[in-house]
């Protein structure tokens, strides 16, 4: 368990665990907080500003408003037939009973006074009435006219309807106005006005199921347009020690500052999210390229830009960076340097996932972090297309691509959104055309954050490198110049050698186009992977022939030729750090031979100790094994470059033989059991081998001799030291532990060859 934790995958997955961990606590930080934002009592703890545009709805205004509206409403009646009917029966039953008492003029004055009071008891001024109308007998045929009169009157109130605020405000105008101008004798008008207003009730009802349903609908159309509360960006909302209004908690709400608890459960949204995040994230790093990403350098190079990326955004949101909008952050910073560090694809997925994180747990305003995503994808495609990269200067090309990119979709926004002003900084499309101060420093910010992010990547690339052991294409440039010090060196000390590493860099770097592997890599790694033989330069053979020496091995026995042969990969790794060279090229030191048999020496022990007495593993380089595509094709190139060298006739068929014997022996010798190397990448490389070494063998020159006339003289012939001083010498030396070359990488060369052709390279 403990092995598999350690292991580079387990330190990968454990990355990522801790990215999930440390994402969610700086993220749910500020969730936590805002229970304590606004105390019990409703009293703010602390300035608070908005962080864009917000338009709040005043529900408080917006609800006086709706009550105004209601009490603008008509009352909303409905007739009542029946009672109408009623109210001209009370009316006929007046008329008929008085009529009978009034015109009889056989009834006593005062029997007809009595009867006429028990008649009109509720009828008001019914005194006033009797004593003009009532003194003396009224004529049958006036008293018919009356009453028709009446009858009239009556209906057309009815039939105009007659409410219960009419009874209050207008009562005496409506019976007035009712009378009839005709068809009764006018003196008797108060006497008709009397009988009415005697017998009058309201006829309309008030529709409440109407009523009701009109204020819901103009309630409906004061809700469609409610009072709105407008903070501008960086507005303050509320002050400390201020008491917050409903607008105030409102406004706190929409910014994520206020809830109520701890909001454990909005931790456990954010937690989930970063969960999808990292999982979505290091299973594409796992399959991507056969896990040539999934390393505990790459994931701790992402860990560290996502989470300086969220504290940025952290401190944003706090307003810890006054006025400055959200698109000034140079998130491209983080796009190119995963582009430049890892692919341009995954630098896409990586600055995608992040943009949508941020924007779902932070609430960052959305329309300016795709103004940061569009930049971020063009600085990712021009550094992968665009960008040689021999000069770090370049990069500056980009944050200008960047800065652009950015510029132009500000602008498309300000003109989709016309009332986006506030809400990230963004000028309007109404103040777009005006070209006014404030709209070109939005966009001044915008293109600086380009140019900002190229600046940033320039400067922080080398820290990166440092960091995390890792290696970027423009310091391996620059490590491929053959001015640097120890290939200039190797071109002296070991000219042999140093012709060597351009072939087998050449013969590995097609190969390496061709699987898709790091060519450029590959091609670096080739030539620093034998700097180890310039400590001895002589007992490798293809040295010898420059400084006109003889062979030391044939004086050597075989276990201590061997010793000196399998010293190199340790001697490259020593030399590697006197130089501070990267750790990724002391792979190809050590992977290169991966654990292979110095082969021509352990037949020369069989032969002379006999096979019985020869341990095989003591022949064998110290490893380890290839672990990537690139270790595993310089081994392969290594050998094979050798080997057809050694060729008399090198015809298309012996090449190829000699190949397929390399590969063949390499894999029986599970020298590719730890790098993800296929059998398809296995025939794709044989090909291409075939194809560059019929090239090189077809133009064979005599290197030798133009090595010679470059240096201008013949180096004198060097003599040999005696054996026992040699074995003392690689006793000391194998005294010492062999260095560690930290991850495994990525190359692989040859040896231990059984024939002598194979092997004469490192003989």
């Amino acid at each position: 368990m403990i092995h598999t934790v350690f292991s580079a995958n387990g330190l990968t997955v454990v990355i990522g665990l801790g990215l999930i961990v440390l994402m969610t606590g700086l993220i749910s930080a500020d969730y936590l907080q805002r229970s304590r934002n606004i105390d019990k009592s409703g009293i703010s703890q602390a300035d608070f500003y908005a962080t864009s545009r917000l338009e709040i709805v005043d529900r408080e205004a917006t609800q006086r408003k709706i009550d105004r509206a209601k009490q603008t409403i008509p009352p909303i009646y409905q007739p009542d037939e029946p009672h109408n009917q009623d109210i001209l029966g009370a009316l006929d039953k007046l008329t008929a009973q008085l009529g009978a008492v009034v015109t009889n003029t056989a009834l006593p004055a005062e029997a007809r006074y009595s009867r006429y009071q028990q008649l009109t008891a509720d009828a008001p001024n019914a005194e006033n009435i009797y004593t003009e109308y009532f003194k003396a007998p009224i004529p049958a045929q006036d008293w018919e006219e009356i009453t028709q009169a009446s009858r009239i009157g009556m209906e057309r109130i009815l039939k105009a309807g007659f409410t219960e605020a009419d009874e209050q405000l207008k009562r005496g105008a409506t019976l007035q106005y009712s009378i009839p101008e005709t068809g009764f004798n006018p003196r008797y008008r108060g006497l008709v006005y009397f009988l009415l207003d005697a017998s009058l009730e309201p006829n309309l009802i008030l529709d409440e199921i109407a009523m009701k349903r009109k204020q819901e609908e103009v309630s409906a159309q004061v809700n469609q347009q409610p009072e709105i509360k407008v903070f501008s960006s960086k507005e303050k909302i509320i002050s400390k020690g201020e008491k917050a209004s409903a607008v105030q908690l409102a406004a706190l709400q929409r910014m994520g500052k206020l809830s109520g608890g701890n909001n454990w459960v909005a931790v456990l949204g954010v937690f989930l999210l970063n969960l999808l995040f990292v999982f979505t994230l290091w299973s594409y790093l796992y399959n991507f390229r056969n896990h040539q990403f999934f390393r505990p350098s790459y994931a701790a190079l992402i860990s560290t830009l996502i989470l300086l990326t969220t504290v940025f955004f952290n401190l944003q949101e706090a307003g810890a960076f006054g006025h400055i909008p959200l698109f000034a952050f140079p998130l491209a910073t983080v796009a190119l340097s995963l582009a430049i560090f890892m692919t341009p694809l995954l630098s896409v997925l990586a600055t995608t996932l992040l943009v949508f994180l941020l924007a779902l747990t932070l609430r960052a305003d959305f329309a300016s972090l795709s103004v940061l995503l569009f930049g971020s994808y063009m600085g990712i495609y021009i550094v992968g297309k665009r960008i040689q990269f021999s000069d770090r200067g370049k990069l500056m090309y980009a944050g200008f691509y960047v800065g652009a990119t950015n510029m132009l979709v500000l602008l498309a926004l300000s003109l989709l959104r016309p009332a986006y002003v506030d809400a990230s900084g963004l000028p309007a499309a109404a103040d777009v055309m005006d070209w006014s101060l404030f709209n070109l420093k939005m966009l001044g910010f915008s293109f600086f954050s380009g140019v900002l992010s190229g600046i940033l990547t320039i400067g922080w690339l080398p820290l990166l490198e440092t960091l995390f052991g890792l290696i970027t294409p423009y310091t391996l440039m620059e490590l491929g110049n053959h001015d640097q010090p120890l290939l200039k060196r190797m071109q002296f000390e070991a000219p042999g050698t140093f012709h060597h590493s351009l072939m087998v860099a050449s013969l590995a770097e097609a190969a390496a186009e061709a699987i898709d592997a790091n060519a450029l890599l590959t091609r670096v790694g080739c030539l620093y992977h034998d700097i180890g033989k310039m400590k001895r330069p002589l007992f490798f053979i293809e040295n010898q022939a420059y400084f006109g020496v003889e062979n030391p091995h044939d004086k050597l026995t075989p276990r201590l030729s061997k010793m000196v042969i399998t010293a190199h990969p340790r001697d490259s790794i020593e030399m590697a750090k006197q130089h501070k060279l990267p750790e990724v090229l002391m792979r190809f030191m050590t992977e290169h031979h991966g654990t292979l048999t110095a082969g021509y020496f352990y037949n020369k022990a069989c032969i002379e100790e006999g096979a019985e007495n020869v341990n095989k593993s003591q022949f064998r380089y110290p490893g380890p094994k290839p672990a990537s595509k690139e270790t595993a094709i310089v081994m392969l190139a290594d050998a094979c470059e050798s080997a057809v060298r050694a060729l008399k006739t090198p015809s298309v068929s012996a090449v190829e033989e000699r190949i397929d014997k390399i590969i063949q022996q390499r894999i029986e010798d599970g020298q590719f059991d730890n790098c993800p190397i296929t059998f398809e990448d296995i025939y794709k490389i044989k090909q291409t081998f075939v194809r560059v070494l019929r090239g090189i063998q077809h133009n064979r020159i005599e290197y030798q001799q133009n090595m010679m006339r470059e240096l201008g003289r013949r180096l004198p012939h060097t003599s040999l030291p005696d054996q026992a001083a040699l074995h003392n010498a690689l006793n000391q030396a194998q005294a010492h532990p062999r260095a560690s070359t930290g991850e495994q990488a990525t190359e692989a060369p040859p040896t231990g060859e059984q024939t002598r052709g194979e092997h004469t390279k490192d003989a």
